[in-house]
């Protein structure tokens, strides 16, 4: 129970809403009744197609009085967190419900962890993922961005800046997902700010190098190849960010010729076979010693 004396639900309440919707019942932020939804068939239960909870028209599909009884007379195990725990123990009990990785993704995990902390900041991560410059730099695929990867970029871009590297204390993932509860609790945090610093840095990265910006370069053939990879992202992103006017003065083909530069270090491309909490932390050192030392 919040403070205020309202209860949170923490985990199923897509379900709970869904089925509130189905039922008529189901109202939105405004208080406003939403229009009722209707089953859809499936494979194997082909007549639930087109059927409505209920309807005053006789001739169309709908549950019969027996059935409505006795979904409202279903049982849902309900798990209570006293209004005395700590703050933190919905966090822990969702992560501890999701965390065998066969419902969710650690990103759409950590998505529904935001949510419950602010969704005005989940609203802010939503328009900074249709920045234009953004996608281009990330031409991720249709299933990468409904597994939420669009999202999860923007999260690293977030606490590679202003997360607490000597907090790491578990794994990489964890670490993410702590740190971004943390900054956005942080008083002095401006996400307004954050998005105007992620936007010119996209909008510098794009016009150097665009959808090459994170893909691997191959020297052999001197092209990049493959898919954006999560390491170039961590050596680029937070030292070029943080040094944005610097870079925002160099001509475009220098500043991409760093890119290619930062491929051929040696600790970078050694990186991928170390444990992630240490690639990550090696690959912010790479980053800073390249993009950080010309800069200061």
């Amino acid at each position: 129970m919040r403070e205020d004396g309202v209860w949170d639900v923490i985990d199923g309440q897509q379900r709970l809403s869904t089925i509130f919707q189905f039922a008529g019942i189901y109202k939105n932020k405004e208080g406003e009744i939403q229009p009722p939804i209707e089953l859809t068939s499936t494979k194997f239960l082909p007549l639930l197609g087109e059927i409505v909870w209920q309807n005053d028209d006789e001739n169309i599909y709908q549950l019969t009085q027996a059935q409505r009884l006795a979904i409202k007379r279903g049982k849902i195990d309900v798990k209570l967190l006293k209004s005395t725990s700590d703050k933190n123990s919905k966090y822990d009990l969702f992560q501890r419900l999701n965390s065998d990785g066969t419902r969710l993704t650690e990103q759409e995990i950590r998505t529904c962890l935001i949510i419950m902390e602010s969704e005005n900041f989940y609203s802010e991560l939503l328009e900074m993922s249709k920045n234009s410059d953004f996608m281009t730099c990330l031409p991720l695929t249709a299933r990468a961005i409904k597994e939420q990867e669009n999202l999860e970029f923007i999260v690293r871009f977030i606490v590679s800046r202003h997360g607490k590297i000597e907090n790491m204390q578990q794994g990489l993932h964890n670490y993410f997902s702590e740190s971004i509860i943390d900054i956005i609790r942080n008083p002095s945090f401006s996400v307004s700010e954050e998005k105007i610093v992620f936007s010119r840095f996209f909008a510098l990265l794009n016009n150097a190098a665009g959808e090459d910006a994170f893909r691997r370069y191959n020297n052999d053939k001197q092209a990049f190849q493959g898919p954006p990879t999560s390491s170039a992202f961590e050596a680029i992103a937070p030292a070029v960010s943080k040094r944005l006017d610097y870079y925002s003065a160099m001509s475009s083909e220098n500043f991409k010729k760093m890119i290619i530069g930062l491929h051929s270090h040696e600790d970078y491309k050694t990186a991928y076979n170390r444990r992630s909490t240490d690639r990550y932390k090696t690959l912010l050192g790479i980053g800073e010693e390249i993009f950080g030392n010309n800069a200061n």
